[in-house]
């Protein structure tokens, strides 16, 4: 054999094995695809809750090998009533994302699964209507509204998964001179949430 042809199979078996070194380090991934987003967040100070609309969604991925979890949660525009002195509001509202929501997964003897996560989001209120009549505005909370995402059960994909716990709504601003009102009805802490994760129907 030349020493060509020996060169040549030496760079084949070192590529093979590369290669198969790099199969075996692959990491274990679960996808989360057009997972349903639902549940509720109930405004303390108003005792009121407001539903997270149909169509909202969660896409990441879970990496069992490093414990990782990450994705992005995409929730519509969507308009919900509050009652304030008995007063029936129509508030429509966005909430956006400050970056994806990131966490830890592990997942324990008997195939028990524990995630420690949060989700960081920015609330708007697009516009107030009170019967026939719809004020635009530019309100919005002046810090983020983080939702932790603690969960431990089974590790079913089946199913899915259901966050609780309670948020601090920050102080509104950008609503000009109601802004001192709103914050007075909807910001501070305790407002209890519940999240729920489920796969596509």
């Amino acid at each position: 054999m030349s020493r060509r042809i020996r060169i040549a199979a030496a760079l084949c078996v070192a590529t093979v094995a590369a290669c198969a070194g790099t199969a075996q380090a692959a990491d274990f991934v679960v996808p989360f695809n057009n997972w349903r987003v639902g549940g509720t967040l109930t405004l303390a100070k108003l005792q009121q809750n407001v539903s997270f609309p149909a169509g909202s969604t969660f896409n990441g991925s879970a990496d069992l090998t490093t414990g990782q979890l990450t994705g992005t949660v995409s929730i519509p525009t969507f308009t919900s009533t509050i009652r304030v002195l008995g007063i029936p509001i129509q508030v429509t509202q966005q909430i956006v994302p400050t970056g994806p929501a990131t966490g830890t997964i592990t997942i324990g003897s008997g195939g028990t699964a524990t995630i420690a996560g949060s989700s960081s989001d920015t609330i708007y209120l697009r516009s107030l209507g009170i019967g026939l009549l719809s004020i635009p505005t530019t309100c919005h909370t002046a810090a983020p509204v983080v939702f932790g995402l603690n969960y431990t059960g089974p590790l079913s994909l089946s199913t899915g998964f259901t966050f609780s716990g309670t948020t601090t709504i920050p102080r509104l601003t950008g609503c000009g001179l109601i802004s001192p009102v709103l914050s007075t009805l909807l910001s501070g802490p305790g407002n209890a949430y519940t999240l729920t994760l489920s796969p596509p129907s």
